[in-house]
């Protein structure tokens, strides 16, 4: 994955939700109780999308290193072939 990529990803996952979640709720609020359901359903948002954040950013770790096993995993086969082959 490039860096640009992975700022891209970084922004929707780390900075976008909590936002979107505030609006969200912060809209479910003014349509309930106007002002101040409004200010009460942006911080429960907030809040929720804050604690969504360790595992918006555990996705983003895993998608960002998805590829490493697989080619540690071909080159450490590809090793050991070599191996057997001059120790025989």
């Amino acid at each position: 994955m490039d860096w640009k990529r992975f700022f891209k990803l970084m922004f929707l996952n780390l900075f976008l939700v909590p936002l979107v979640a505030a609006l969200i709720l912060g809209l479910i609020g003014y349509s309930a109780k106007g002002g101040e359901g409004f200010l009460n359903g942006a911080t429960w948002g907030i809040a929720l999308g804050v604690i969504s954040l360790p595992f918006g950013a555990l996705a983003l770790m895993m998608k960002y290193w998805e590829g490493y096993t697989s080619r540690f995993g071909a080159w450490y086969y590809k090793e050991e072939q070599s191996e057997n082959k001059t120790g025989n």
